[in-house]
Formats: structure tokens, C-alpha cells, sequence
């Protein structure tokens, strides 16, 4: 299904309008995809239809007020960008690496189920990723499906957000794949 996609896209990353018209993520909803390279926004995109709905429940002070770890932040895809963005330019490069190596790996006991391992790599506050232009990503899938990374080798940073939840494991959902694979392909390689 392709669907309308508003927005801008910098000459050299159009492959990633067409991954998000291609995608199906507004079969049921929105979706919203930013990316920034070297500290510029060259990707910011908004597709399909916001249900009535869709934010009434992030919206009540009563479940705004109740504290339920790693659920509470309301965010779009520029807001995860802009925060990937920024990291590279507040942290130092040893604290940078840091966030690459993974401190925890294995199968994950909450998600995981006797017949699906899924493996989880964490270093100290970030999922360590390989979901963008290489292997020195970090960032985090969210609810839903929503993903966001940073990739300082490329100074490149990730966001996804959607309101058509994708219910499996994280990086599971073909949408955000598509995504990634398009922009990776967008980057200049030296």
C-alpha cells in the first residue's frame, strides 16, 4: 500500500520517502521518521492519519502521574532525532564508545519465550544496535515499534515513531528495517 508522505528530504536521502511510503506504517495510523547527519535535519516526514484517539490516553494526568519505568516518555520522531543528534556534541568520544559496548548480552527473560530467544546486547543506558550505517549505534526500540539511534561514526541519529503498534519482538517490525536499510544506503561512505 503506498500511502501520502508529507514533509522534507535533502537531496541524496529520497530512498528513505519512498522505504516510508512503501512501508504499510499507516495502514492503521501515522507514522513520523526524522534523521539528522552531521548535526543538519535531512529527513523529516509525517505519513498517513492520526487516529482521534491517539493521544487522549498519553494525554490523562491520572497515567501521566503514575510512574511505570522505561513508559513515560511521550515523544515524535524529531524529538528522538534532535536527542540522538545531540549526545555526539555533549558527551566525550570515550563516553561515546562506552555507550557501543555492550555490558549485558543475552537472551532477554521478559521478552523471550521457550520457543523465541531474544537476544538483547545493553551497555550502560542504550540498546547496543546495528540497525543503522554500522556497528557503533546506540539508542533504543520503544513501544509499539518506535526506534531511535545514534550512530557517531556517520554523525548520523535515528527516529521513529508510529501509532500502528507493531507487537513482536524488538526489531522485528519490517517497517523500521526498511527504513534503516534506506538511510544506511543514504550515507556517504568514505
Amino acid at each position: 500500500m503506498t500511502v501520502s508522505v508529507e514533509g522534507t528530504v535533502a537531496v541524496g536521502y529520497e530512498p528513505v520517502r519512498a522505504a516510508l511510503e512503501a512501508s504499510g506504517a499507516t495502514e492503521h495510523g501515522s507514522a513520523d521518521c526524522c534523521v539528522y547527519a552531521a548535526g543538519e535535519c535531512v529527513v523529516d516526514l509525517r505519513a498517513g492519519r492520526r487516529p482521534e484517539d491517539a493521544f487522549a490516553l498519553p494525554r490523562d494526568p491520572a497515567l501521566r502521574g503514575v510512574p511505570i519505568i522505561a513508559s513515560n516518555g511521550y515523544t515524535n520522531a524529531r524529538g528522538l532525532a534532535r536527542l540522538h543528534a545531540w549526545l555526539p556534541t555533549a558527551l566525550s568520544a570515550d563516553t561515546l564508545r562506552d555507550l557501543t559496548v555492550a555490558r549485558i548480552a543475552g537472551p532477554d527473560v521478559v521478552l523471550s519465550a521457550p520457543a523465541m530467544a531474544i537476544e538483547q546486547h545493553f551497555s550502560r543506558g542504550f540498546e547496543v544496535l546495528q540497525a543503522g550505517s554500522s556497528s557503533a549505534a546506540s539508542g533504543h526500540h520503544g513501544l509499539g515499534c518506535a526506534m531511535a539511534f545514534a550512530d557517531p561514526a556517520h554523525r548520523l541519529a535515528f527516529g521513529y515513531t508510529t501509532s500502528a503498534a507493531h507487537l513482536g519482538p524488538p526489531g522485528g517490525d519490517a517497517r523500521v528495517r526498511k527504513l534503516t536499510r534506506a538511510i544506511s544506503a543514504c550515507v556517504p561512505r568514505s
